[in-house]
């Protein structure tokens, strides 16, 4: 599992992602039918925006950007904390 965690302004991120392979070999009777081998990167994106936290899910690096901008939007939405100049005790990553 790789994570990355950082503060862009005032939000905040964290991505989580998880490598699989997988090989499958299937025989009708005694005679080889198939071999298959496939790849799977998926993850999670969690953001906060002053105390408002969201959580989006991703299937592959193809829309990873697209999640963290939807991960950052929701956050904006539902966070309704006064900024300061410090970090938001709500948005502490535990």
């Amino acid at each position: 599992m790789r994570s990355h965690l950082t503060a862009i302004g005032w939000i905040i991120w964290k991505f989580a992602s998880n490598k699989g392979e997988s090989t499958g070999i299937s025989f009708r009777g005694p005679q080889l039918d198939a071999v298959n081998r496939s790849f799977s990167l998926a993850g999670g994106i969690r953001a906060c925006h002053k105390g408002g936290w969201s959580f989006v899910t991703f299937n592959g690096l193809a829309e990873l950007k697209d999640r963290i901008e939807e991960a950052v939007l929701q956050s904006r939405l539902v966070g309704s904390e006064k900024p300061n100049w410090q970090m938001s005790p709500r948005c502490k990553i535990m």
